[in-house]
């Protein structure tokens, strides 16, 4: 179907009531639900039970203070008073819940420019110039590292390995390494997450994640705790004057990872750790003097994360004067997230400098010289499979951490109305640091859903905005993060987002912010940030279904990648549009393309790196992985998977297909679902450069030329 545009001038009245909508992706879905129960972990509601949600009691609403370092003795009485709140309030008291995995969801604001140190060579944009993501796919320009974490192909696992290719003169690959990675990971079986390549200090490094080993703690044959807890490595390898990458050191931290970040030489890892208390027994309805009594012997080495370098013994990743404390924070979790700043610039073990946090981290932004960490204090309520509940009075708490190599000094904390979405690929593109300010994007809605939306609500004046934007800017005498501007607001009270709507894409540039959201159609919003307090919506444009994200091109263009939806709200194919942004007040679709049918999917749905963007003076080239589902004899069937790849003019906004890269096709045989499998739509990555396109599909990276 064709793109059908309007677009209509702030504070117009609008004339469409949402109906029903279609359906969502199943795997959307999986991950969305999994990030609802991490909210509840990380927010302060308790813990979960069997992978769950478990029924909590409402969360108290605080005014978030000022962290405060801990002194001796703090540690243990802080968890010693949640463990008697939890037990109180109907809470398992102790028992060791494995954190979720959370090292797949972080995501950002991207800038059009490459990756630092990307040469030539295009790929998946940086939120912030200069602070490089991990990513499956890297180049310093002349030479391209291709990361291949273990796949089930047939009954079969393959080996994870790391190849090294040479870009030759004339484009295509030449092998030049290929390291296997079986013996990387100190945790048997870990799987490889993303790696860092730092040009400059001749360093490269695999990330990983895994469980932890058995031991006493943990014995194999344990019925009762038969979880271990997570872990996350680590594998620093030196890089030779071929480029040929020689391990160094193997690394491991306990905890599940949050995030990673590189500026210059300098690798910053965020982390959360659930301490393991299941050796003491405290069962619901335990007095507070019963759990004081249980708890004698809890130690604060026994509760902070450790640290392992090859085979030598554990030692503390922190001590308990490097944590600080939020002392009004009511918060139910048991967790403790660390910010550990490693200097690659040598050899040897690198050195780092460690602080930590007594609470939960959701996601992290980092600016080139700061690093936010936010944690939503909401939970899942109940409803349908497909809806989330969230508390009205839902908080965020985001806390401030300067950056300067590895000096890691706190700032201060704030808190804004509602939380980050439920999809942890996006949450960090819903906060953004300009001209020392940091903006923030919430959900405040009462609902929203993660599979199929149920029919929306008539829009009615008492329901508020499904989003909420916050400026913060920091009080240093205060050590906090103080609110100097919101939108909506009495001043101007129009919502961003029209009723039984959520938000789907974010992007901050400069003094502009780009908000998507869909039930019926697709609201583009335009903000106006250039007084920071004083936020308002310049202007905003309809078109049916929604981007998922938003990618700003030069010459005042926007490149939108998403999925198309008809009259009712059925989502449909892919879309990709390219818009024109140049007049706030009236932007605009100039070309779109449109691919497969329902049920097609971009490998951008479970990573945001799985696009490259090459922009060159006045054109720009972009190539996404997808698979694609077409109408077939009345139904619809799996038709191909590939790469889609695109030429846009940015002085004219036209948008022209190149032809796809086909990696397999399906053809309805009963082995489709063993090239899915090896075909993995999360595992694809690509580089762009001026002639060609560096596909990794199938765990094999291949050069297309760029007709």
């Amino acid at each position: 179907m064709g793109w059908k545009t309007t677009w209509r001038a702030v504070g117009a009245p609008r004339s469409r009531t949402p109906q029903a909508t279609g359906p969502r992706a199943l795997a959307l879905w999986a991950a969305s639900v999994a990030t609802v129960g991490s909210l509840a972990g990380c927010g302060g509601g308790g813990g979960t039970t069997g992978g769950a949600p478990a029924p909590e009691p409402p969360p108290v609403v605080v005014t978030t203070a000022a962290l405060v370092p801990a002194q001796p003795g703090d540690l243990t009485k802080f968890f010693v008073d949640r463990i008697q709140k939890r037990v109180a309030g109907g809470l398992d008291g102790t028992v060791y819940v494995p954190v979720g995995d959370v090292s797949s969801g972080s995501q950002f604001v991207f800038s059009a420019s490459p990756q630092a140190g990307g040469g030539a060579l295009g790929g998946a944009p940086q939120q912030e110039a200069g602070v490089l993501e991990d990513d499956l796919l890297k180049s310093n320009g002349s030479l391209v590292y291709a990361l291949h974490p273990q796949r089930q192909v047939g009954a079969s696992p393959t080996v994870p390995s790391l190849e090294t290719f040479r870009v030759a003169a004339d484009g295509g690959l030449v092998p030049v390494s290929r390291n296997n990675l079986s013996t990387v990971a100190m945790t048997p079986g870990g799987a490889y997450t993303g790696m860092h390549v730092l040009s400059s200090a001749r360093r490269l490094v695999v990330l990983s994640r895994g469980n932890a080993v058995a031991s006493d703690a943990f014995p194999p044959t344990d019925f009762l705790y038969p979880y271990r807890p997570p872990v996350f490595g680590m594998g620093v390898f030196a890089l030779a004057d071929s480029g040929v990458p020689v391990l160094s050191e193997r690394i491991e931290l306990d905890g599940v990872l949050v995030g990673t970040r590189v500026i210059g030489s300098t690798l910053y890892t965020v982390t959360t750790h659930a301490p393991n208390l299941s050796n003491f027994g405290v069962p619901v309805g335990s007095t507070p003097d019963q759990v004081s009594r249980t708890l004698a012997t809890l130690s604060a080495a026994s509760l902070l994360p450790q640290l392992r370098v090859g085979n030598a013994p554990a030692q503390p990743l922190v001590t308990e004067t490097d944590c600080l404390l939020q002392p009004a924070n009511q918060a139910l979790n048991l967790q403790i997230t660390t910010i550990t700043a490693w200097d690659l610039s040598g050899f040897g073990v690198p050195p780092r400098k460690s602080r930590c946090f007594i609470g939960g981290t959701e996601t992290i932004y980092m600016s080139a010289s700061a690093v936010y960490l936010a944690s939503s204090r909401s939970y899942w309520t109940g409803g349908q499979s497909t809806v989330s509940l969230v508390a009205p009075q839902a908080r965020t708490d985001i806390h401030k951490f300067a950056l300067q190599a590895q000096n890691i000094d706190y700032r201060g904390s704030g808190d804004v109305a509602g939380h980050l979405g439920w999809d942890r690929e996006k949450a960090p593109y819903r906060m953004s640091e300009y001209n020392g300010d940091l903006r923030v994007l919430t959900f405040t809605g009462e609902s929203g859903w993660v599979g199929i939306p149920l029919p929306a609500p008539a829009p009615t004046a008492a329901k508020a905005s499904p989003a909420t934007l916050t400026v913060l800017r920091e009080d240093a005498g205060k050590r906090a993060l103080a609110a100097i501007g919101t939108l909506p607001n009495s001043k101007r009270p129009a919502a961003i987002g029209h009723a039984g709507e959520q938000v789907y894409a974010v992007h901050f540039t400069g003094a502009r912010a780009y908000v998507v959201t869909f039930r019926l159609t697709d609201p583009l919003y335009v903000l106006d940030l250039s007084d920071p307090a004083d936020p308002k919506v310049a202007g905003e444009l309809a078109v049916p279904g929604f981007s998922d994200y938003l990618f700003p091109l030069a010459n005042g263009r926007l490149l939108g990648v998403g999925k198309d939806a008809d009259d009712r709200g059925f989502q449909q194919g892919l879309k990709v549009a390219v818009f024109d942004v140049r007049d706030p007040a009236k932007p605009r679709i100039e070309s779109s393309q449109l691919m497969g049918a329902r049920g097609s999917q971009y490998a951008m749905a479970f990573s945001r790196h799985a696009i490259a963007i090459r922009e060159e003076g006045n054109s720009a080239r972009v190539a996404l992985p997808v698979r694609l589902y077409e109408n077939v004899r009345g139904g619809i069937n799996l038709s191909r998977q590939g790469l889609l790849r695109y030429d846009i003019d940015t002085t004219t906004g036209s948008l022209v297909a190149r032809p796809m890269v086909v990696s397999t096709v399906f053809d309805g045989g009963p082995s489709d679902s063993q090239r899915m499998i090896e075909f993995d739509l999360a595992l694809e990555r690509v580089l762009v450069s001026a002639g060609h396109s560096y596909y990794l599909s199938g765990g094999a990276l291949a050069a297309h030329p760029w007709p």
